[in-house]
């Protein structure tokens, strides 16, 4: 007797059915050729990744089968996985094109078992007769075991009878025992050790990064008809995860702390405390929690805040504060005593202070773990700097704050709202009339008064931050209530030329509720000017914010009383502080070593994604105030003006380009205005009007007929993308500046800053230097992220380097962007010589070029060709844009329209094409 016959012997009645309609399909399929599975000999193998597998009951390995494989002795071990896994589909019901059993009339009396949850540390057998669903299984553990039932099968004379004798599943983790009538077994598992982590682990990496939880997670293998894991293996496995997660962290917060000391170093940045020099630091703060407060619940259960690095841009510290902890309210509502566990309980003041509460231990932190001081930072208006004044963190050294810009507008804005729909709050000098509300442009001028506090704080700020300028930014913004109601006598005249243009109607508000209120609007704001004047803003921690947010699902959902919400919000650090997919490094720095490569290529995806993002272009908001709150009219649609005809377009053009002509006091205003280059509204302005030195080469060099479409985008500010290579160089550029000054023997500061110098010759010509020496020279410097690891001699040997040694002395290629620049810089600013600086960590090449008669040649070859681009590319769009009447081509001369049609003909669908084409 068999043994399969002594098995059956001991079931049940339904059981025994069961495996009558097993051994049957067995049978049917014995005697099957490969080609009746539905996939053709000369069809490809499948592609087997660690996969996920149907099971049947059917899954029987024949001789039949067996015999439609080539021998393997005559196979590398590839081709062998790939007819191995060609057997397996056709034969062992392994993928969807296997053919289900024939229906033998008695499917009801059939045991149908629904998918049970598995506990991760307690294995679970199951029988062949009942195997149901999917499973994931590892790609190495499939060949090796179907090679091993290959050979088995070509010399056990039983070879006709493997099959699968049970399931083991152990958590996710499947292990499948295959067996033969001779006694001959072996295995197809989840797990090798070719895989980055074992599956039961792997698992809750893989919510915590989704985010998602232990409902979801089932629902989704269930869907799939996978096994899904036990609730409390699940919670243990996530717990297990969240310590790896917490030690990444960590070491990545510790990493940045560590660049942040290493650039203060350099730059010199150090604050005294108890008698040492510490290196001190700009971060930014702000707190978040668990629950939305809708204006008026504070009272959320979870709270975080995290303290970001203003040069790097990363998390260096973060912490949560729980008013709950799960298993004591559980023993607390039954009135019994908990077991000794870990408590994560750690507050029990109000949730408003969480965040303070969280900043001071940071800050008490800070030359513990990162070695530094944080002697400034910035955040919103909250009783943070009041905490740590009264902590006296840093002995006698008091912390400055700045107040974030986008903050205090933001706050003005909400009050200006409230006086425009009469939802007065606090103690109200009176109601507001509709009289008052309804005189005509009112929306417009309460608009006005964020646009006027914004502009007299960038003024201030390019004068220089200082006492007398303070003053003089608080009076302005005092003055804007006149302002905007039309009386100009205290006006200063950066601030507006409208005097006499408008009717004074101060007469007729100024004994008003709104006027009053208005004005108290005005003069908190007015208090907050010295960090007005920093034009500083918390959009770093605001980034974070919203990465927690996704990784505390939204605030939608409670995370439990446990170690869930501090797990997801370390996540959110990783995530912010590396890529989105952040297990590749959480995972090298917990365990020291590479993950799989499908980690790595994700990882690197992650990072190229990050770089590529484009920076959104900083336009003006409108803010509505919703006076007397009348609905908006339909007033039809907007039809987009057609172009100027050439004729009218000229005109403009020349019109236009007499408006950018400059004289020496122009040119040096300009040049003060815009000194904080791309961190300034005003250079993005002046620039993108005028044929850059940054871009002289590139236009130089351009041929008539190549399309101006990205070069047009660049000049005008369409494509602001940050690439780590220009993160690194704007970092290490100040570091440079400081070095050229060692050096040259040069004392500190001596190299200023520079704006942009706008051409005396011809105003369409404009240049951006990275420093001014004394009254003759420029600075440009070049930070090469390529070799910043490397002195820059090792530059020269490359190809792509801009200088060339020769003659014991280092120059410029002539036919390099960088000369072209260098020879622009020099001809607009009309100074006598440029230093190019070439620096990295490992040293610097300092190269001078004089303006001469060469470069003077070099410049008269290129006037005229950036000229021509000017007139016939870029200044039509920037008189008559097309753009901004939603045409999304630009204008070009005849030479270039060939080469856009090619462009647009890319784009166009192969169907369309065809249409064309008959036509």
């Amino acid at each position: 007797m068999t043994k399969a016959k002594k098995r059956l012997g001991k079931r049940t009645e339904s059981q025994k059915k069961a495996f009558a309609i097993v051994q049957q399909n067995r049978k049917r399929r014995q005697t099957t050729d490969l080609n009746d599975s539905g996939i053709s000999s000369d069809q490809e193998s499948p592609i087997l990744n660690p996969a996920i597998i149907p099971l049947t009951t059917s899954a029987t390995v024949t001789s039949t089968s067996l015999s439609t494989i080539p021998n393997t002795s005559s196979l590398n071990p590839a081709l062998i996985s790939a007819n191995v896994a060609q057997f397996a589909v056709s034969n062992a019901n392994f993928t969807a094109n296997s053919d289900p059993p024939k229906s033998s009339g008695n499917e009801t009396d059939m045991p149908q078992p629904a998918p049970k949850r598995m506990k991760y540390n307690k294995p679970s057998e199951i029988s062949s007769a009942f195997l149901t669903g999917r499973r994931i299984l590892s790609l190495a553990s499939i060949g090796s075991g179907l090679i091993d039932c290959l050979k088995h099968g070509r010399t056990c004379e039983h070879g006709e009878s493997i099959s699968i004798e049970k399931e083991v599943l152990v958590g996710q983790k499947c292990t499948l025992h295959f067996g033969c009538n001779c006694g001959w077994k072996t295995t197809i598992s989840s797990d090798t050790d070719e895989e980055t982590l074992p599956i039961n682990k792997a698992l809750p990496w893989a919510c915590t990064s989704t985010p998602i939880g232990f409902d979801a997670v089932t629902s989704f293998l269930n869907t799939l008809d996978i096994p899904t894991p036990n609730a409390e293996a699940f919670k243990k496995l996530n717990e297990e995860a969240g310590t790896d997660i917490l030690q990444a962290t960590e070491l990545s917060m510790k990493s940045a702390g560590e660049e942040e000391k290493r650039i203060a170093l350099e730059k010199g940045n150090f604050v005294k405390v108890g008698g040492k020099e510490i290196p001190a630091i700009a971060v930014q703060t702000d707190g978040f929690w668990q629950k939305r407060s809708w204006g008026h619940s504070y009272n959320s259960m979870y709270g975080a805040a995290a303290i970001i690095g203003c040069v790097t841009k990363k998390v260096l510290f973060f912490a949560i504060r729980q008013k709950t902890c799960y298993l004591c309210s559980k023993h607390a509502t039954k009135g019994t005593q908990p077991k000794p566990h870990v408590c994560f309980k750690n507050w029990d003041n109000p949730s408003t202070a969480m965040e303070s509460s969280i900043i001071v231990e940071g800050f008490q932190k800070s030359i513990e773990v990162h070695g530094l001081v944080y002697n400034c930072f910035i955040g919103d208006g909250d009783a943070v700097h009041s905490s740590l004044l009264k902590a006296k963190i840093y002995d006698s050294y008091e912390i400055r704050k700045i107040e974030c810009i986008n903050h205090l507008v933001r706050n003005l804005n909400t009050k200006l709202r409230n006086i425009a729909t009469n939802n007065l709050k606090g103690r109200a000098p009176g109601q507001i009339t509709r009289e008052e509300r309804s005189r005509p442009g009112m929306e417009n001028r309460f608009q006005r008064v964020g646009l006027a506090v914004h502009g007299a704080a960038c003024y201030y700020n390019r004068l220089g931050i200082n006492d007398v300028n303070i003053d003089l930014l608080t009076k302005d913004i005092c003055n804007i209530r006149y302002h905007i109601f039309g009386r100009h006598t205290n006006c200063q005249a950066y601030f507006c030329k409208r005097e006499g243009t408008e009717p004074d109607l101060v007469p007729q508000i100024e004994s008003s509720v709104m006027w009053k209120l208005l004005g108290d609007a005005l003069l908190r704001i007015a208090n907050n000017a010295a960090s007005l004047i920093e034009r500083k803003n918390s959009n770093l921690v605001e980034s974070f914010a919203s990465v927690v947010g996704k990784f505390i699902q939204g605030k939608r959902i409670n995370l439990g009383g446990g170690s869930l919400y501090k797990s997801r919000v370390a996540s959110a650090v990783l995530s912010f502080n590396t890529t989105t997919f952040w297990p590749a490094e959480a995972y090298e720095l917990v365990h020291s070593r590479k993950p799989s490569i499908l980690w790595l290529k994700r990882q690197k995806y992650s990072v190229r994604r990050r770089s590529q993002a484009k920076k959104p272009a900083g336009k003006a908001r409108s803010f509505k105030f919703g006076f007397l709150r009348q609905g908006d009219a339909d007033y039809g649609s907007n039809p987009t003006r057609p172009d100027l005809s050439p004729d009218q377009l000229a005109s403009a053009i020349l019109r236009y380009r007499e408006t950018l002509s400059v004289d020496l006091r122009g040119q040096l205003e300009t040049e003060e205005l815009t000194r904080t280059q791309s961190d300034n509204n005003l250079w993005f302005e002046e620039r993108k009007k005028r044929m850059t030195a940054s871009m002289a080469g590139t236009l130089f060099k351009m041929r008539s007929t190549t399309d101006n479409t990205n070069v047009l985008k660049s000049l005008l500010g369409m494509q602001r993308i940050q690439t780590p290579a220009m993160e690194y160089g704007k970092l290490n550029e100040e570091i440079a500046r400081l070095k050229y000054e060692q050096v040259k023997g040069l004392q500190k500061g001596a190299v200023k800053e520079s704006g942009f110098f706008v051409s005396l010759e011809d105003g369409i010509f404009g240049a951006s230097t990275d420093g001014l020496v004394g009254d003759d020279g420029i600075l440009e410097i070049k930070c090469p992220y390529s070799i910043r690891d490397v002195h820059p001699r090792e530059w020269v040997k490359k190809k792509d380097s801009p200088i060339v040694f020769t003659n014991g002395d280092y120059k410029l290629k002539e036919r390099h962007n960088y000369h072209y620049q260098v020879v622009q810089e020099l001809h607009v600013t009309g100074r006598a010589w440029c230093d190019f600086v070439i620096y990295t960590k490992r040293g610097m090449i300092i190269i001078r070029v004089f303006r001469d008669d060469t470069t003077l040649r070099i410049w008269e070859q290129m006037k005229p060709v950036l000229e021509r681009f000017w007139v016939e590319d870029l200044a039509p769009e920037l008189v008559d844009s097309r753009i901004e009447r939603g045409i999304p081509q630009f204008r070009a001369p005849s030479s270039r329209k060939k080469s856009q049609k090619v462009i647009a003909l890319r784009k166009i669908t192969p169907k369309t094409a065809l249409k064309l084409a008959k036509k």
